[in-house]
């Protein structure tokens, strides 16, 4: 607070006071009282409602960003989880069509050694 009162002062001193005047068509008396106001302006200000107000700025925009980012990350989990779905559906699909294969060859394989049985035995006759 201190700080920034000073650096304010500090600003005021470093103007160009006659140019001031001369743009302004001010004496030295009203540019005296100008200068004057303008540090008795600065020092009621209340600087610590300032500074409070900054943080709740800061607090307010770090607390939006910090929603924004867990919003992404909630949607990234939700993602993750569909895709997760939809790959357990797949693999189930799979595993039945793997089955289904699986007993279809062995109906054919059981075909096929019916077949060579026949033949066997026209074979032997």
């Amino acid at each position: 607070m201190k700080q920034s009162l000073a650096q304010a002062q500090k600003a005021i001193e470093q103007l160009d006071w006659n140019k001031i005047a001369r743009l302004q068509k001010l004496s030295k008396t009203a540019i005296l009282s100008l200068k004057n106001e303008l540090t008795q302006s600065l020092h009621n200000i209340n600087w610590e409602e300032i500074y409070k107000q900054s943080l709740d700025s800061i607090q307010k925009e770090t607390t939006n960003q910090m929603r924004s980012s867990l919003k992404l990350e909630y949607e990234k989990v939700n993602n993750y989880k569909a895709l997760q779905q939809q790959y357990e559906a797949i693999k189930t699909e799979l595993l039945k069509q793997q089955d289904s294969f699986k007993k279809s060859m062995q109906t054919e394989l059981k075909e096929i050694e019916t077949q060579v049985q026949k033949k066997k035995v026209i074979v032997h006759i």
